[in-house]
């Protein structure tokens, strides 16, 4: 196969270069008629999305930008490269399943390296180090989540 057939075939890319992956289990005949049976409430709440509107008009009445539509823009596609979850109150990143995995991730990439020296110094992380590494991406973190 041709490189140029590759990409046409391949997951496209977010804005933010991050790959989404489609997911080829997701639009099998049963999945999309599970879908479309769905009433418009539901579907909402499956997917977060009155959680994440509200929040990205509540992110753009406080930044009161002369551009609005973009400044949402903007959430959404931090929302996709899963940059919605730093420097965010702690009940927003519990708050949808997206939110968690985002943040865990942010973790590891943040933090992964001070994990190994610790260990190859043979000090290793105490639960008050864990919590105050993470106050850096969540200044609200509870103290009994690195537990």
């Amino acid at each position: 196969m041709s490189r140029a057939a590759d990409e046409d075939t391949a997951s496209p890319r977010i804005p933010g270069g991050r790959l989404f992956r489609r997911n080829p289990n997701r639009d099998t005949p049963a999945n999309i008629k599970a879908r479309f049976d769905m009433t418009p409430e539901a579907y909402m709440q499956k997917h977060h999305i009155r959680f994440y509107l509200e929040d990205a008009v509540r992110q753009v009445m406080e930044q009161k930008t002369d551009r609005p539509l973009e400044a949402m823009a903007a959430y959404f596609q931090n929302l996709l490269s899963g940059d919605h979850v730093v420097a965010r109150e702690y009940a927003f990143v519990v708050g949808a399943p997206q939110n968690r995995s985002a943040f865990v991730r942010h973790v590891q990439r943040c933090f992964y390296a001070q994990a190994v020296d610790a260990r190859e110094a043979s000090t290793p992380l105490t639960v008050e180090d864990c919590h105050s590494l993470l106050l850096l991406l969540c200044t609200d973190i509870p103290i009994e989540v690195p537990h």
